[in-house]
């Protein structure tokens, strides 16, 4: 198993008061063995659509009533190794994004010793209040690990780990939109859980990176995409920063969390039937959740009277 230790953090009694301690941030590399996984993989269409939008970050909760030193000796030695074989199978997803000057489209792309960034730290918050659906969404902000991404490249995804003692532990995954959609986050998380639960059975688990699959029938999406990019702030810019989630938000703005109940779910999805012309025999969970949260956006920012009216068209222009 191959992990690079960076940094043991020691604290001052102040900071051992805060709500939260770093405890250790360290490095897991792929575990190398004989890997069918291409080290080099293009942008599609579908890809390079999010390559600067804020990425992606999800949190998964644990109870865990073991004591902190089975979770430090037992728990996170065995996430790390069970990492490093997860990542085998993913192997480009250890490396970064980057854009070649002789490529026309940004790439990821996977060198030896490239990792993950994998964070351990320690919480003195409720673990109960966080991971309940009535948590604020601010108070989480401690669990997110952050992604590294600079002009140059942009890392794909961070891993960070806090126990709460005595009572459970949280995985944040903070991935790269460009490379993690919702069906590849999912299919690394469940991979890496199977790993560690030594469950070798990874059938439908295994990803597929075979990009000649993806066809871009009206020719020139990409191309469509990347003039964008380009010429985006400035004339042939290659900048692989993401945006920050505060970019354009309003000063009012506030972050929550809305519960979609099964029978909310089908009950969008009996609507959306009957409302389509065209007969459709399945709709997504997915799909019909996007439609519902962008028709409330819509009538949220529906204006009032006339003045609204002038004043959104202003602003569009």
């Amino acid at each position: 198993m191959s992990y690079t230790f960076l940094s043991l953090f020691s604290f001052s009694m102040a900071q051992q008061e805060q709500s939260f301690k770093v405890i250790e941030v360290c490095n897991i590399e792929p575990f190398h063995e004989p890997s069918q996984s291409p080290t080099s993989l293009p942008l599609t269409f579908f890809d390079l659509l999010w390559l600067r939008f804020p990425p992606v970050q999800r949190l998964f909760f644990y109870e865990l009533t073991n004591s902190p030193s089975f979770f430090y000796e037992t728990l996170v030695p065995n996430l790390k190794n069970s990492l490093s074989l997860t990542l085998q199978l993913f192997l480009p997803l250890s490396g970064h994004i980057v854009w070649p000057i002789d490529s026309s489209k940004p790439i990821i792309n996977y060198v030896r010793g490239d990792s993950v960034s994998f964070t351990v730290v320690e919480s003195k918050e409720s673990f109960e209040d966080l991971s309940s659906n009535h948590c604020e969404a601010s108070k989480r902000h401690h669990l997110i690990p952050l992604l590294k991404t600079s002009h140059e490249k942009a890392s794909l995804v961070s891993i960070q780990v806090t126990l709460f003692p005595n009572n459970g532990f949280c995985i944040g995954i903070t991935t790269h939109h460009a490379a993690f959609d919702g069906k590849s986050s999912t299919t690394f998380m469940k991979s890496w859980s199977y790993i560690t639960c030594s469950n070798p059975n990874l059938e439908n688990l295994t990803p597929c990176f075979d990009r000649s699959v993806i066809e871009d029938h009206y020719n020139g999406i990409s191309e469509a995409y990347v003039d964008v990019l380009m010429n985006h702030h400035g004339p042939n810019n290659k900048n692989l920063k993401v945006w920050e989630f505060t970019d354009g938000l309003k000063n009012d703005a506030v972050k929550s969390l809305f519960e979609l109940s099964p029978s909310n779910i089908q009950k969008l999805k009996n609507h959306a039937k009957s409302e389509m012309k065209m007969k459709v025999i399945n709709l997504s969970t997915f799909s019909v959740t996007c439609a519902y949260v962008i028709s409330c956006l819509a009538k949220a920012e529906e204006p009032k009277d006339e003045k609204d009216i002038s004043l959104s068209l202003r602003q569009r222009s």
